[in-house]
């Protein structure tokens, strides 16, 4: 799993003119930390994820904005923990590799809000996209778990500036996300386009 700030940037790179409500999406699978709960929502629990998530793609409305999101997250995620997270877990032997990962991928995600000029404003608008948000549950999300996570990591990115990771660093992310966006909007239009046949 990557941090919020790499799944905004992969899903502007999708869809840049994209609606809070898309945004939003996009963070609304982290909205509730709950480990159990969390695995089950990534398909990390099931042996084909991708098999798993396009299942649930071909039940969900995928023309709803927040539901696209959604599932840009599900889908970035597996591209990352098959990807540059495997790649980091490598570097540590003793398997103590969790908190020193958290810490890359948290610099790496602070230094993109304070260098891309569209950052401040995209958490802006989901704050307020999250405050009128109907009290229900959105793809397994409540509405005031998803504003929570919002208002919250909003807040942590203002107050934290690190350097850029000196692992996960600029170029890494950028490649890495312009290539999961260009390849979810393949495999999400095979998956729909296979439907329908």
């Amino acid at each position: 799993m990557p941090s919020s700030m790499i799944h905004l940037l992969a899903a502007r790179k999708h869809w840049l003119q994209g609606p809070s409500s898309y945004f939003a999406g996009t963070l609304a699978p982290d909205a509730i930390g709950e480990r159990t709960f969390k695995d089950a929502l990534h398909y990390r629990d099931q042996p084909q994820r991708l098999s798993a998530l396009a299942g649930w793609v071909r039940s969900h409305d995928m023309a709803d904005p927040y539901t696209h999101g959604f599932a840009l997250h599900l889908y970035v995620d597996v591209l990352w923990d098959q990807g540059p997270q495997v790649d980091f877990r490598a570097l540590y032997k003793d398997g103590d590799w969790f908190l020193p990962y958290r810490n890359a991928i948290n610099e790496a995600s602070c230094w993109y809000y304070h260098h891309a000029d569209w950052a401040p404003a995209c958490w802006n608008q989901m704050a307020d996209y999250c405050r009128a948000l109907p009290r229900a549950v959105y793809c397994g999300i409540p509405a005031q778990a998803l504003e929570d996570a919002v208002l919250r990591n909003q807040h942590w990115h203002q107050q934290h500036s690190p350097a850029s990771s000196g692992y996960y660093t600029p170029q890494l992310i950028e490649d890495f996300t312009t290539n999961a966006a260009e390849a979810f909007a393949r495999w999400s239009a095979a998956v729909v386009n296979a439907e329908s046949d």
